[in-house]
């Protein structure tokens, strides 16, 4: 029997994030038992097995709650200790680690990216680091659409990636992929000195106060982890609900691998290491500013 993929079942944590409102609307909105029912009818929508939300006023948590199962087969529920892979969002750890070294002055976010890693393909040498992090590289992909590696091992489908034709002119348009975070791990790597889960680990996870936070995939023991689960269809029409096994070789885990506990995020920061005292806030307006957008012409609606 053939089967193809129809619907990834995730179980998630969720931050939401409230600025100042005065709306009494609002006000009833952010009620628990409101909040409560809106998530129970998104889950049951969706298919959500499990999930975790806090909710951030001003600063503060206002809402804390974890609700659902975290393992399907032994009805494990969640709690506020359970392990969320986070996936792509992983990205977001690698961009702040992009960010320190910047601070550091030990990168430039519109050098190419030759300047730090030998050895590209011709066509790779002139990316901006920029273009890496804002995903108008026109590198092409190293997964192919079922986010599988596009060879059977990790050498095989760096190799075979290489060799493949860009897809566009850098900073022509935009377009997702895995391949420009797998070359920010290694500029990590190069001007950190240490592996870039280490430095991540090290300069973000214990700074903040995140000690359950690792990097990994399905192959490594994680305590109080959550199952990560699919949907297959078959030919014929008829839903399976199946285990999702994470393979994530070390070398890609910059774009998808990290795993966050509820009670991780918006922890208050403990007093700073000495060794890695308080970053100065200069690269924030950086960070923030968004990248150049390409002409309608460059980036037509169907591409």
């Amino acid at each position: 029997m053939t089967w193809r993929r129809k619907a990834f079942v995730t179980i998630l944590a969720v931050t939401l994030l409230v600025g100042a409102c005065s709306s009494k609307s609002m006000a009833l909105q952010m009620q628990p038992d409101t909040v409560q029912g809106f998530l129970r009818n998104k889950m049951r929508e969706n298919r959500i097995p499990g999930l975790q939300i806090a909710v951030v006023k001003h600063g503060k948590i206002v809402l804390l709650r974890a609700y659902g199962v975290a393992n399907i087969e032994n009805s494990v529920p969640v709690t506020n200790r359970t392990v969320f892979p986070v996936h792509s969002m992983t990205k977001a750890f690698t961009g702040v680690a992009v960010m320190q070294l910047v601070e550091a002055g030990k990168l430039d976010l519109t050098a190419p990216v030759s300047r730090y890693l030998k050895g590209l393909p011709s066509a790779w040498q002139a990316v901006a680091i920029r273009q890496l992090l804002t995903h108008t590289s026109g590198l092409p992909d190293i997964w192919d659409s079922h986010a599988k590696m596009i060879a059977d091992t990790p050498d095989a489908a760096w190799a075979k990636v290489q060799a493949t034709p860009v897809e566009f002119a850098p900073g022509e348009r935009f377009k997702y992929n895995q391949t420009n975070y797998i070359l920010l791990g290694k500029v990590i790597d190069k001007l950190s000195g240490q592996p870039f889960a280490r430095f991540i680990e090290r300069r973000q996870f214990r700074v903040v106060g995140m000690p359950g936070s690792s990097f990994g995939d399905s192959h490594k023991v994680v305590p109080h982890c959550a199952g990560t689960y699919q949907y297959f269809q078959s030919q014929g029409g008829h839903e399976e609900l199946q285990n999702f096994f994470l393979d994530w070789p070390p070398f890609i885990r910059t774009a998808a691998s990290a795993g966050v506990p509820r009670v991780g995020w918006h922890r208050p920061a403990p007093q700073a290491h000495p060794d890695h005292p308080p970053q100065p806030r200069g690269s924030t307006p950086i960070a923030h500013r968004p990248a150049p957008r390409p002409s309608a012409a460059q980036n037509p609606p169907n591409a």
